[in-house]
């Protein structure tokens, strides 16, 4: 990833992350820690991170909503501690939030 931020110097990057992490049942401090990485690198290269909590599970993946929503609630907190922009993913699309 460090590459593509170098060549390409996005001035924003979109992160979605997380959905296959629960749907393999990792810990959701490693799936966060893992974002906080790609925040980090995201920044090192003057790029400006956006990250959005988890869309809701369906069907045969439904049994992982809770997961998801652990990990959703780590991005939350992760956003808040570096002071970034968030969005979250539910059914319908929210305002971005600061």
């Amino acid at each position: 990833m460090n590459s593509a931020l170098q060549n390409d110097q996005p001035g924003y990057l979109l992160i979605l992350y997380g959905a296959n992490d629960a749907i393999m049942s990792y810990d959701s401090d490693t799936a966060i820690a893992n974002l906080q990485d790609i925040v980090e690198a995201a920044k090192a290269n003057n790029t400006i991170p956006v990250i959005a909590t988890l869309t809701p599970m369906y069907g045969e993946h439904s049994i992982f909503n809770g997961e998801a929503e652990r990990i959703s609630d780590g991005i939350r907190n992760l956003a808040t501690q570096e002071n970034m922009r968030w969005w979250t993913s539910k059914r319908h699309s929210v305002p971005m939030r600061a």
